[in-house]
């Protein structure tokens, strides 16, 4: 691995944070010095938790425990507390391990008590849809 080096952790999911996370990859390595890689993978992710080359780490999943010093940012898409998700138990621990937690929107991020989260509203990319008279 080359300098500037980044990793997007995801679940791979239909749609959701896999496809930020895809999106957001594909984006950046076009577009950027930096080279990045998606970890959307079981085995990639429980590795994330141990190990990585990556200068970086960006993740939508809640990497904790995670045993390097590389900076952490978390992006949280959704109230992980009411979504019933098992992995709810660790987005605690994670949001105090990460460097920088984001969220999309203030609503979420008063939902979720995150007085610290930096809000980055969701892109939309609209030659994704078909485009409609008014």
């Amino acid at each position: 691995m080359h300098k500037n080096q980044i990793e997007i952790v995801t679940r791979h999911t239909k749609g959701g944070s896999w496809k930020w996370g895809k999106d957001l990859a594909r984006k950046i390595n076009e577009d950027s010095p930096f080279k990045v890689h998606l970890v959307d993978t079981s085995a990639g992710i429980l590795k994330n938790h141990f190990f990585t080359r990556a200068d970086l780490v960006h993740s939508a999943y809640p990497l904790w425990p995670k045993f390097w010093a590389k900076p952490l940012v978390l992006t949280i898409h959704g109230n992980f507390r009411k979504e019933g998700w098992r992995q709810k138990f660790f987005y605690p621990k994670a949001i105090e391990n990460a460097n920088i937690v984001t969220v999309p929107s203030v609503f979420l991020k008063n939902e979720l008590n995150l007085e610290h989260a930096r809000v980055i509203p969701n892109a939309v990319d609209i030659n994704e849809f078909d485009q409609v008279s008014l």
